[in-house]
Formats: structure tokens, C-alpha cells, sequence
């Protein structure tokens, strides 16, 4: 058994258990969370974190997908940090964008493939260049400095895959489940498998995501009981939430509520009364 976080530790997740084999933890961790930090909101919740634990945020946005606008244009890119990292791009006009410390050989080694040669091009060619000054350094290549003046988030990535809360609410159930959750009763069973193959049945699981007006940054779950079968909420930083249902899966024991305060740090699992 691995050691599994049951809120992903790329949203800052704390709670965690060793209930998942290696190759599982794998495969779910790959297929299901590999994207969950490039949906909308979640962005836009990391970016409210930034405003109260920079420390914390800067590590969950590192490698998103950020937008960076000038006068000129707006550039795709990354953060490493609070530092904004140009993508470098092939534009249809045969133009190229490229980070000022890739520049130099970024164009050299353009000309070359375009079929103009060796290009005499310094580093200090390109230093004396302010920003959006332009300098033409060859026949019909000119080369324009420029800054970002402001960084958003990409709000074009996808949302979450229900996949992942209904994995995060199945894990969650383990903990009030105990060694009964490795048992091969149908619906644990059908669950398990559509999990692993990362599609759902409306049948046996059912996701509805929601949106909570609510400004506290926190990750919670709590098992709302069975109605009739077993029905977990999960909030990812207080605002987005998702309901799930198990239709088929019924649990009879004290139910668990968990919260983990974002700017405090302090989590805390105990039974609901």
C-alpha cells in the first residue's frame, strides 16, 4: 500500500491514508488529477490564495497556464514563482515569440532553417533594445523587445473530471469503512472498476458540481449519510463544491466531516453529531 492524499497534494491536499496498491495510486494519479489544477475556478481560487499565502500559492500554480498581456499582444506562458514565463510559439506569419534569455539562439537557429545562413547576432545586439523598440538585423528579419504588463490566468482549461471527486468521495468512505472497502460485494465492485477505467455510470455514481458562495479558503468532506445510498460533499477552496451520489452503496457508521483551513494550515477530522 501507498500513500495516497485523498484531496489531491497538487491543490494543497493534507488528508491522507494507505489504502491504494502502487500501480492504483498510478494510474489514477495520472489519468484523473494531471489536469485538475488547469480548470477554471480552481485557477481563479489559487489566484485568491495568492493574495493571503503567496508561499503556498506560488507552489500550486507552478507550470499553469497564464496569459500574459502587453501592448503589443497577449502571450501564452506559464509561472515558475511569481515569475511569468514565456511559451515559446510559432506565430502563422512565420514570426516567433520566444523569452529574452532564449532569444539569441532561438533566432539564430531560425534563420539557419529558414534558409538564411549563419546570423551575426550578439547578446548585446538584443541588451540595447528597449522595451517595444525594434531593430532590423538581417534582410527581412527584424526582431521587437517587448514587456508584459499584467499576467491572468488561462481561463480556457477544462474543469475538473468527475472522476476525481468521485475518487476523492470513494476514499473518503474508506476511512469510515475500515478493511470492509477491499470486500467484492457488486456496487464496491462496479465502483472500483469505473474508477480505474476512468469513466462513470450514472447508474451506480452520480456528480454534480456546484458552486458555493462562500469566501473562506478551506478543502472540506463530510459524509452527508445515505439517501438512500452513501452521498458525500467535497469543497476545494471553500467555493467549488461537488455532491456524490453512490446509488447502490449504503455505509452504517459515525459519520466523518473533515476540514483543512488554507491560511492557518490547521486541518481537522472528527464525527459528524
Amino acid at each position: 500500500m501507498t500513500k495516497e492524499h485523498l484531496i489531491p497534494a497538487c491543490l494543497g491536499g493534507k488528508l491522507s491514508a494507505k489504502f491504494l496498491c502502487k500501480d492504483c495510486n498510478s494510474r489514477l494519479g495520472h489519468r484523473a488529477e494531471s489536469r485538475v489544477r488547469k480548470d477554471p475556478l480552481i485557477l481563479a481560487e489559487i489566484e485568491r490564495l495568492a493574495g493571503e499565502r503567496p508561499d503556498l500559492a506560488d507552489g500550486l500554480r507552478r507550470g499553469l497556464p497564464y496569459i500574459g498581456h502587453s501592448k503589443q499582444r497577449e502571450v501564452p506562458g506559464y509561472m515558475r514563482g511569481k515569475e511569468f514565463i514565456v511559451r515559446e510559439k510559432r506565430l502563422d506569419d512565420g514570426s516567433l515569440i520566444v523569452p529574452e534569455d532564449r532569444a539569441l539562439d532561438a533566432v539564430k537557429t531560425m534563420s539557419i532553417r529558414d534558409g538564411r545562413g549563419p546570423l551575426l547576432l550578439t547578446a548585446d545586439d538584443l541588451s540595447h533594445l528597449s522595451s517595444g523598440e525594434s531593430g532590423e538585423f538581417a534582410p527581412e528579419l527584424r526582431i521587437t523587445k517587448w514587456s508584459v504588463d499584467s499576467v491572468k490566468p488561462d481561463p480556457s482549461g477544462p474543469e475538473i473530471d468527475p472522476v476525481v471527486p468521485a475518487k476523492i468521495a470513494f476514499e473518503f468512505l474508506a476511512l469510515h469503512c475500515g478493511d470492509s472497502i477491499y470486500e467484492n460485494p457488486a456496487p464496491l465492485k462496479a465502483i472500483r472498476r469505473q474508477l480505474l477505467n476512468g469513466t462513470l455510470s450514472k447508474g451506480n455514481v452520480h456528480v454534480e458540481r456546484l458552486v458555493a458562495q462562500n469566501n473562506r479558503l478551506f478543502h472540506g468532506l463530510v459524509f452527508e449519510g445515505n439517501n438512500p445510498g452513501a452521498r458525500i460533499q467535497i469543497r476545494l477552496f471553500g467555493r467549488l463544491a461537488f455532491r456524490i451520489q453512490f446509488h447502490y452503496l449504503a455505509i452504517d457508521c459515525t459519520r466523518l466531516s473533515y476540514t483543512h483551513d488554507l491560511l492557518s494550515g490547521l486541518d481537522d477530522l472528527s464525527a459528524v453529531s
